[in-house]
């Protein structure tokens, strides 16, 4: 049905690259990329002053989002450098990854917010030190489209660090816009976040 719906539109717009590659393994056909903005309002960084970087996670908690790799990579990160680190969103992943935390020791420095609304979640961008995005390509190829929360981090000017999978190439440029790391490299991660 994907492959027909393709091969019949009159034009095809991908968010990504990647996504682009995608429609023409499977139809043959080629898309127009045009990446897309983001609905968080940048505000002005916080004038808080805090003695502890504050690392922050934004998206869905499911196996694409890699969060297992930001947990495990932490115990490095944690071993030189305080930090607390924010997890903003929900999803099926989250009794396991608070379990995986617990088991990591991480209980003081990670928390869980859930689900936020957009204008907490414009606060946490404010207030972070920095962005992670440990994204994966999960058991079943499904892999981020674009990685928007990159693009939400940039309109608050705080560093990004993301794995190189799926369309995040497109949205962070290594060295340039963002660090990008191999995905489940937990200790490519934590020495991404430490830098």
């Amino acid at each position: 049905i994907l492959r027909r719906s393709l091969r019949n539109a009159d034009l095809l717009i991908a968010n990504s690259t990647h996504t682009a590659e995608q429609i023409r393994t499977l139809s043959g056909c080629d898309s127009i990329v045009l990446p897309f903005g983001t609905t968080v309002t940048a505000s002005e960084p916080s004038t808080r002053v805090r003695n502890v970087p504050r690392i922050l996670f934004t998206g869905r908690l499911i196996p694409r989002k890699g969060v297992e790799f930001l947990l495990r990579a932490l115990p490095n990160v944690l071993q030189n450098h305080t930090a607390d680190i924010v997890i903003c969103g929900d999803g099926p992943l989250r009794p396991e990854l608070e379990q995986l935390s617990r088991s990591l020791g991480l209980n003081g420095s990670v928390a869980f917010l859930g689900f936020v609304s957009n204008e907490e979640l414009d606060r946490e961008y404010a207030n972070c030190d920095v962005w992670v995005n440990p994204a994966i390509v999960d058991d079943r190829g499904d892999t981020e489209g674009l990685g928007v929360g990159a693009i939400e981090a940039y309109a608050h000017r705080k560093p990004v660090i993301s794995s190189a999978v799926g369309g995040i190439p497109d949205a962070v440029v290594h060295g340039r816009t963002g660090l990008l790391v191999p995905e489940k490299d937990e200790r490519a991660l934590a020495a991404a976040i430490l830098d």
